[in-house]
């Protein structure tokens, strides 16, 4: 994670790769997009910050993932893996707890 100086702390670049990820017909395989994501710490100190970065880092995923048609269900299947895994890895690495706290409690409630 490349870290920049920002008036009001430090800015934090995050990227978002779901490096691997293609659709499974050949005409319509794409690379995943590389995304990056600036937040700075303090931000995430505000009421809500949490959840404003987390919505931030679940949109950008999802672009990040190549969303295919739905009705085509492996391919969408392979989709909200690659999201997920995203996901996870980008709350990793910004390694905040109420970041974390917050992703665990919707992992919880989407698979319970």
């Amino acid at each position: 994670m490349s870290l920049m100086k920002h008036k009001g702390g430090l800015l934090a670049g995050l990227a978002l790769v779901c490096a691997g990820f293609t659709l499974g017909d050949a005409a319509m395989a794409q690379q995943a997009n590389g995304i990056t994501l600036e937040y700075s710490r303090t931000e995430l100190e505000q009421p809500g910050g949490a959840q404003k970065l987390y919505r931030r880092i679940q949109t950008a995923a999802q672009h990040a993932c190549v969303e295919p048609d739905r009705r085509e269900l492996s391919q969408y299947a392979r989709f909200q893996e690659c999201v997920a895994r995203a996901v996870d890895g980008a709350v990793a690495k910004v390694d905040a707890t109420q970041l974390t706290v917050l992703h665990r409690a919707r992992q919880r409630s989407t698979t319970g």
